[in-house]
């Protein structure tokens, strides 16, 4: 499966991103534009070089679909969700080629459908579920908050 970058205009492809194995669910441009990353239902979030359309790696570790991946501000992190009720904090190295996974927040009781972090930090981040609850995460003590409620 792919992901494709169309012209503003939508009338030229200008990369199509090819390697995952099943649907491509979310898709993010680092904050410099260097780099381009993928969420897919083969339970992987792939890193590629934006203007080559080259994977310089895979994200594994999630049991299920990733629904949602994000950069940080910096773009020194990656924070993914999946359905296997986490998200993940990744750290990369400084040519975006490795990774590490800093943090993975458990406590949902359902698929975490998507994961964002605050405006300007690397460490605190929001995450929504189906099970009608946002949690409220600090990496720094590695704990979490919860808001509740029904979804209208």
């Amino acid at each position: 499966c792919t992901a494709s970058a169309w012209t503003a205009q939508g009338h030229e492809r200008l990369q199509t991103l090819r390697g995952h194995t099943s649907w491509v669910r979310s898709v993010a441009l680092s904050p410099d534009g260097r780099h381009v990353l993928t969420g897919s239902a083969d339970s992987t979030a792939k890193l590629w070089v934006a203007e080559r359309g080259e994977c310089v790696q895979t994200l594994r570790g999630h049991k299920g679909p990733v629904n949602s991946a994000e950069f940080s501000h910096d773009a020194n992190v990656v924070l993914t969700a999946s359905d296997d009720r986490t998200a993940r904090l990744w750290r990369l190295d400084a040519d975006a080629s490795t990774s590490v996974v800093q943090w993975t927040m458990k406590g949902h009781k359902g698929p975490v459908k998507a994961a964002i972090f605050f405006p300007g930090s690397t460490s605190d981040i929001l995450t929504a579920c189906g099970d009608h609850i946002v949690r409220v995460w600090s990496a720094g003590t590695q704990e979490g908050g919860e808001f509740t409620g029904d979804s209208p």
